[in-house]
């Protein structure tokens, strides 16, 4: 039997933990606004990063291009982003949150409310878990 270290261990149980989360919100997603979580990342991403470029939108989400370019066409087609001509560079073509993509993004966090509120109820078991978590992210950087 092979012994695993401490680490591994965690990994693989937060690993699994934030699938099984994912999972969650991706179904609710899918049932009460039409995207998944990978549409609903780069409404995310759109919302913080203002109009902007396939590659810029990859980049803030850690993602390559072509994942970007899978998702973005359902998108606009389905009326969520639009897309201009970079006033700069005419061969870059950059998307905004169109009106139905801003009210997704709003009518998604009282989805993740309800789908991830048991989170509210452990942190207020222990009130120390944002602080956990705020620390483990800032190891990471």
């Amino acid at each position: 039997m092979t012994k695993h270290s401490y680490s591994s261990t965690y990994y693989y149980k937060m690993t699994k933990i934030l699938k099984q989360l994912r999972t969650r919100l991706d179904v609710a997603f899918k049932r009460e606004l039409g995207i998944g979580m990978a549409q609903f990342q780069i409404l995310a991403a759109l919302s913080e990063t203002g109009p902007s470029s396939q590659a810029k939108i990859a980049k803030f989400l850690f993602i390559t291009s072509s994942a970007v370019d899978r998702h973005q066409a359902g998108l606009v087609d389905e009326g969520f982003i639009t897309t201009k001509q970079s006033s700069d560079d005419k061969r870059i073509t950059l998307f905004k949150l169109a009106p139905k993509g801003v009210a997704a993004l709003n009518k998604s966090m009282a989805i993740g409310d309800r789908e991830l509120g048991f989170f509210s109820d452990i942190e207020n078991k222990n009130t120390n878990l944002m602080n956990h978590i705020l620390a483990i992210e800032a190891e990471l950087k």
